[in-house]
């Protein structure tokens, strides 16, 4: 499968019904994963969230239409899905930086923002190793969980400023202490596995965390039941983080639509290793569920 074709089509049918309800879940579908990976792998592919994407779309052709037509700009903003006069003006103008009837009554310019088309040439000068592992049930615990927007873009500002604050409110070291980790300046910024994981209404929630103990732990803690789990292990030895993008990216490009393998949605591990004596990451490692 040709991860551009697959993707294009996608866009394709994104024209064909931009005025329409986008169903995230046929184009999920349509690349093969769920709506949560897909929503990861378009912002990866593009740098845009698929949200912010389709707004884009729609404010381009809105755009033409109070140009081209006599419509009036209700009737342009209820095509384009939106409530109400009032709101489409305000998101025309945060887009175009003019209102609509300045456009229309004054021909000010507009924004064109035109259909992303995908051509990757997969060229493999990045090694990232991949080897399958098998887990008996067990579980994951952290602190602080946080659940992900659906719009969410996978971004580093995001990983670091979650980190920032489990470190800066304490849970970062009761997470160590519990885990049976000493804290002293050396080991006060032990590197914990990035855990995301779904609740019973299937929304996303991502946490700092690692492996339960044996023992008891306090009831601060939110635990994870992993169940028995084959998992695509891929990793990736490089500079402080740049190896989790680059591995995202090769599963997401090339590795999915190879493997023969889907992706499962109920949980994926991000783990980094570091060298105590430099203080740099050396390894990224991506735990992820999978099925034939």
């Amino acid at each position: 499968m040709d991860i551009n074709i697959v993707f294009n089509n996608v866009i394709n049918y994104i024209e064909e019904n931009i005025c329409n309800d986008i169903n995230y879940e046929k184009i999920a579908k349509m690349m093969g994963v769920s709506v949560f990976h897909f929503q990861r792998l378009f912002s990866f592919l593009t740098g845009i969230s698929i949200a912010e994407y389709i707004r884009c779309r729609r404010m381009t052709l809105a755009g033409f239409d109070i140009q081209k037509s006599n419509d009036k700009i209700i009737n342009i903003a209820l095509k384009y899905r939106y409530e109400s006069h009032s709101s489409f003006s305000r998101a025309f103008q945060l887009f175009h930086g003019v209102t609509p009837s300045a456009v229309r009554d004054e021909g000010k310019s507009i924004v064109v923002y035109p259909p992303i088309y995908l051509n990757i040439t997969i060229q493999g000068k990045d090694i990232i190793k991949f080897r399958i592992e098998k887990t008996e049930p067990y579980q994951l615990f952290g602190k602080d969980d946080i659940i992900v927007p659906m719009e969410h873009k996978y971004s580093l500002d995001f990983i670091k400023n979650y980190g920032d604050m489990v470190v800066e409110n304490g849970s970062h070291a009761a997470i160590n202490i519990a885990a049976g980790y000493p804290v002293d300046d050396k080991h006060l910024f032990h590197l914990l596995h990035g855990i995301y994981f779904k609740d019973k209404e299937s929304k996303t929630h991502f946490m700092y965390g690692w492996e339960k103990p044996d023992y008891e732990i306090e009831e601060c803690f939110t635990v994870i039941d992993v169940p028995k789990t084959t998992w695509a292990v891929f990793n990736y030895y490089g500079e402080h983080m740049e190896g989790l993008p680059k591995v995202w990216t090769y599963i997401y490009t090339s590795w999915l639509y190879s493997s023969g393998y889907n992706i499962e949605d109920h949980i994926f591990i991000e783990k980094e290793s570091w060298n105590d004596d430099s203080q740099k990451v050396i390894c990224a490692e991506v735990w992820l569920p999978i099925k034939e």
